[in-house]
């Protein structure tokens, strides 16, 4: 019998398991020795019975999918609140596969010396605990929920008074919710006499804008522009809105195929005054 490393590694009865669980075909016994590569037909039940709860076990918890909890909370425009419970989760998971693998460890050794008792034992334990993921299982579907809810009811409007302490990444993300995204579009930053200047390209079907913003950062040099000193410089035309009390100014502009227009009516769809 030809076998790979991995299976090498796995025993006469783990190659066995291979070719009768993941193959789907077992050899008869056929009177070889207990030393072959075909156990005896008792222990060939006791794994296979094993096999059977081990599955069950292990798709009880992949079903629940855990990890696709990561991709719901990155689509929230601040979804860290969530993380510490997806962590929990995850570390649950961990967990259970851990559980497995030591079960699945002690029936290889106890099918190896032909403890059929000890075989036994393990596959009962393990489905006894198949019970126990229930709360993991039931903990994933309520964050899911949660999630979902939470995307459901994400804000679509941002006050301009808050926009000074807000990531320009979480504004960009509040523009894609209201409609508005371009892939990969990224945030472009830079700090000068005491402001940080924000921009970032957002896009509805073949209409692209620019949405850049001022606002206050502790940074040194000198060069920039102050809102006030942008707002002087407004036209009719300019899609913007300023705070003074936050010192703080967005300004909204068109890009390919989009108008004035078009920037002033985002403007009063994502910006309130």
């Amino acid at each position: 019998m030809v076998v790979s490393a991995a299976e090498a590694d796995m025993g006469p009865v783990g190659r066995w398991m291979v070719a009768a669980v993941g193959l789907g075909a077992a050899t008869a016994w056929a009177g070889k020795k207990p030393t072959g590569d075909v156990p005896p037909p008792e222990v060939q039940g006791a794994y296979q019975a094993y096999g059977a709860v081990a599955k069950t076990y292990s798709d009880t918890y992949r079903a629940a999918n855990v990890y696709g909890l990561d991709e719901k909370m990155w689509a929230l425009c601040d979804g860290s609140a969530f993380q510490p419970r997806i962590d929990a989760l995850k570390a649950d998971l961990s967990k259970a596969e851990a559980r497995l693998m030591e079960a699945s460890k002690v029936v290889n050794t106890a099918a190896t010396s032909g403890d059929l008792a000890a075989m036994n034992a393990a596959t009962a334990a393990l489905q006894a605990d198949t019970a126990g993921l229930t709360p993991f299982v039931s903990g994933v579907a309520a964050l899911r929920s949660e999630l979902d809810t939470a995307a459901a009811n994400q804000p679509k409007t941002i006050a301009l008074s808050t926009l000074a302490k807000t990531d320009g990444t979480r504004l960009q993300c509040l523009f894609a919710t209201a409609g508005w995204k371009k892939e990969g579009a990224a945030v472009g930053g830079m700090s000068m006499s005491g402001y940080l200047y924000e921009n970032f390209d957002v896009a509805q079907g073949a209409k692209v804008l620019n949405v850049y913003v001022i606002k206050p950062n502790a940074s040194a040099g000198a060069g920039g522009a102050s809102p006030k000193d942008v707002v002087s410089r407004a036209t009719p035309d300019t899609a913007f809105r300023y705070d003074a009390a936050s010192n703080t100014y967005v300004e909204i502009r068109p890009g390919d195929n989009a108008t004035p227009a078009d920037a002033k009516a985002l403007m009063a769809q994502v910006i309130t005054p």
